[in-house]
């Protein structure tokens, strides 16, 4: 089994009751749903870490989270990603300037430990949480015409207080996620 490790807002619960909510608003879309207990933002995905990177990348989470303030979340639309594809349906989240400075703050601190090759692309980080996986093969047979259009405009704004180290354990029945250390953000 493969397990990798990512840096995420793991959702409040009555934030992924809400959006689990949306996901029955496409049944005739071909696409493997996540569920609801699933449902996070990944600030940074680190890859397949060895025991000791794993207690670094804990200590720079440590030190970022000391000083950082609890943040909103805001989710403006419901649409394909990414942006011209049809490979998901995800709720996008506002680029926030508190969200943008917690993400390059984690990502300048861990490329420089050497953690993990951290690729940073500042430009291309669309923060999103991924609502489902379209089945590309089934997609492409429905006529573009009938495609079902997906921009559903909501304003959802949760007050996020901590972040998370996450695994990802691949197995044959999909990916099951699990929190290895919550990081309260404590600077009020």
């Amino acid at each position: 089994m493969k397990t990798n490790f990512f840096i995420a807002v793991n959702l409040p619960k009555e934030l992924k009751e809400n959006l689990r909510k949306h996901q029955s608003y496409w049944p005739e879309i071909p696409a493997k749903w996540i569920d609801g207990k699933n449902l996070h933002l990944t600030l940074l995905f680190l890859g397949q870490l060895p025991d000791k990177k794993i207690e670094e990348c804990k200590e720079i989470i440590k030190n970022i989270t000391d000083q950082a303030k609890p943040l909103d979340l805001v989710i403006e639309e419901i649409s394909y990603g990414p942006p011209n594809g049809y490979s998901f349906i995800w709720a996008n989240v506002k680029k926030t300037k508190e969200l943008v400075e917690l993400r390059e703050l984690l990502e300048e601190k861990i490329a420089k430990t050497k953690i993990n090759d951290i690729k940073i692309e500042k430009e291309k980080n669309l923060p999103h949480i991924t609502l489902a996986r379209i089945n590309q093969m089934e997609f492409r047979q429905i006529d573009p015409e009938e495609r079902p259009e997906i921009k559903e405009k909501i304003n959802i704004n949760v007050k996020i207080g901590s972040i998370e180290l996450m695994e990802s354990i691949l197995k044959k029945t999909g990916s099951e996620y699990s929190v290895v250390e919550t990081f309260k953000l404590k600077n009020i």
